[in-house]
């Protein structure tokens, strides 16, 4: 995906393993996703945030003993409109449909991650790749 930055270490080792593949034989074609991740990406974080909304319902004691920013997650996600989660499982749903027999390939292969482990009380690393990261750098509607 050009539009997300990713560490140059990752990616050097992510090319290692295609090329170890393709040192094995196996044939592999570069290219963009064949489904715009756009409109689901722009959401992603308030799957989440809904998901720990309805587990903190389900069990206060949980939710009482969880950290703080765990409990503002799911006071966002309890905020969150129903026409949110709908509009964000279509979107899940479409990217299911799309992706029936993977596009004729066998596997997709990307980076699992774009970024190094950073500290745990921190939500996402302050860069990636030297561009600001974090929810504030997403396009969406809804925060």
């Amino acid at each position: 995906m050009p539009d997300a930055p990713c560490d140059p270490e990752i990616i050097a080792g992510f090319e290692a393993t295609v090329d170890a593949l393709r040192a094995r034989g196996h044939e592999i074609a570069q290219g963009p996703l064949p489904h715009d991740l756009a409109p689901l990406n722009a959401q992603w974080s308030k799957i989440g945030e809904i998901g720990l909304a309805r587990y903190f319902a389900e069990d206060p004691v949980v939710g009482a003993a969880a950290a703080e920013k765990y409990r503002e997650m799911a006071a966002r996600g309890a905020a969150a409109p129903a026409t949110l989660l709908y509009d964000i499982l279509g979107h899940v749903f479409a990217l299911r449909e799309a992706a029936r027999g993977l596009w004729g390939w066998d596997a997709i292969l990307t980076p699992a991650s774009a970024a190094h482990p950073w500290p745990a009380a921190e939500a996402f690393p302050p860069v990636i790749d030297g561009q600001e990261a974090g929810m504030a750098t997403r396009p969406g509607p809804w925060r």
